[in-house]
């Protein structure tokens, strides 16, 4: 592409045409970094049966959630998927979780004590598969950083018009 400035005019012109270019770019890149979050989020959720352990699929599925943060400093972009749980009272521990390790309560019964009085039973940790979040997300990947060569092929098109 070859562009001819002759004048104060003509150089006012491209200048904007510059600052439109910017604009465009950047719209691109913020629509192509939701839509990489949306696809390892939706990955990283379609999946979690695969690590849960069978009867706390529907309950774990229920509280798990996923949100896409887009933060610029200065010219560069990162994007991240914060991926997040919340329990009866506080959030999960989402990395140990990861790592291979969910704790809970002894689950159907309480303990009853010499007054009385019902306790609930103490929490265990169980082994479970690891990588609730990092396999899917690694599986997911490509297909996450197409949005941003998609996105930068339309930015193209539009400047080669």
């Amino acid at each position: 592409m070859r562009v001819n400035v002759t004048g104060a005019a003509d150089a006012r012109r491209v200048a904007a045409g510059f600052g439109a270019a910017a604009k465009a770019i950047k719209r691109e890149y913020d629509r192509a970094s939701r839509e990489a979050g949306d696809i390892i989020s939706t990955e990283v959720k379609a999946h979690n049966a695969e690590y849960i352990p069978m009867h706390f699929e529907m309950r774990w599925g229920q509280s798990f959630h996923a949100k896409t943060e887009i933060k610029t400093s200065g010219q560069v972009r990162h994007v991240s998927v914060v991926f997040y749980a919340i329990g009866k009272r506080n959030r999960r521990r989402i990395v140990q979780i990861n790592q291979g390790r969910l704790r809970h309560p002894v689950h159907g019964r309480n303990r009853r004590l010499k007054d009385g009085s019902l306790q609930a039973n103490p929490w265990v940790e169980q082994r479970i598969r690891p990588g609730l979040v990092d396999e899917p997300a690694q599986r997911a990947m490509p297909r996450a950083v197409a949005k941003f060569a998609e996105a930068t092929r339309r930015f193209v098109n539009e400047i080669g018009r």
